[in-house]
């Protein structure tokens, strides 16, 4: 009866790890799509103010200075909500090797008072 009770409490975790890492999985995959279009377009904005940096040169016009430096500033600021994405992931991963080792660490000495028991 216990080796039943086992295996069907094995085969639930089994299929409950899998169902959390599916979301999971879909949570790192907007991730990697919300950091795809931030990139596309902070490149679209520095296409913009290159090109209106460009106009300015010539024709030495004010509009196209500060629309020169609009751009610029939107390009400044997707590449700031990057780099933040990029900070907090990094803080997170690492909050997470700690927790891991914590759990390592405080799964050995358990098992290990458990020999001692024994």
């Amino acid at each position: 009866m216990h080796a039943i009770g086992r295996a069907i409490s094995e085969l639930i975790g089994v299929l409950t790890a899998g169902f959390i890492a599916f979301f999971v999985m879909l949570a790192y995959a907007a991730g990697l799509l919300l950091l795809l279009a931030c990139g596309f377009v902070c490149a679209g904005f520095l296409l913009v103010a290159l090109f209106s940096m460009t106009m300015w040169l010539f024709t030495h016009e004010t509009h196209a200075l500060h629309l020169m430096l609009g751009y610029f500033a939107y390009a400044g600021g997707i590449f700031s909500v990057i780099a933040a994405l990029f900070y907090y992931y990094g803080k997170w991963r690492d909050d997470m090797k700690v927790r891991q080792s914590h759990g390592v660490r405080h799964h050995q000495a358990s098992h290990l008072r458990l020999i001692d028991l024994c």
